[in-house]
């Protein structure tokens, strides 16, 4: 699984823009950063687990680690 694919996917389905997710973030984190940076995160495949977990929260998911 890709996590940045799967990112991607949730925003198309929920419509939501890179611009709209990055306000949500900066206002969760009390930051300020561009919409760029955060497309520039979400475009390459090696994001860190810190940022994958922080966006899916402000998307309302959260990452679950199950043993087989």
């Amino acid at each position: 699984m890709n996590i940045t694919k799967e990112i991607k996917k949730i925003m198309v389905d929920d419509d939501i823009t890179i611009t709209q997710l990055n306000d949500m973030l900066n206002n969760k984190n009390n930051t300020d950063y561009s919409p760029q940076n955060l497309s520039k995160k979400l475009n390459k495949d090696d994001i860190k687990f810190g940022d994958a977990e922080d966006i899916l929260a402000v998307l309302g998911y959260e990452i679950k680690i199950i043993k087989k």
